[in-house]
């Protein structure tokens, strides 16, 4: 049985990642975050949710304010917006459901 050297390191060939996709990788999963935070504080009362998706061409945010029930779309809201937002909860409620801490402006 052959064992490969553990000093070589075999190319793969495939697309890199840029440090922007990166960056708006992590910036999506705080926002996701910031969502599920939001949604379980009802904070759009108890029949409305964020709903959070990304385009397909330009793979920006989408949140949506949604109607439970019909799941119709509301309103559509900024990310940055979205992040402001679990800045106003309280930071137990914020704590509980995604450990992340909401900052202080």
């Amino acid at each position: 049985m052959e064992i490969p050297e553990l000093s070589r390191v075999d190319r793969v060939a495939g697309p890199a990642v840029s440090v922007p996709v990166v960056n708006q990788l992590s910036q999506h999963r705080d926002v996701v975050k910031a969502v599920q935070a939001l949604n379980k504080a009802e904070m759009f009362g108890a029949g409305y949710e964020l709903s959070f998706s990304l385009d397909g061409r330009t793979q920006e945010a989408i949140i949506r304010i949604v109607d439970k029930t019909t799941r119709q779309a509301i309103a559509q809201v900024l990310p940055p917006h979205v992040l402001s937002l679990l800045e106003q909860l309280p930071s137990a409620a914020a704590d509980d459901t995604t450990g992340m801490q909401p900052t202080s402006a």
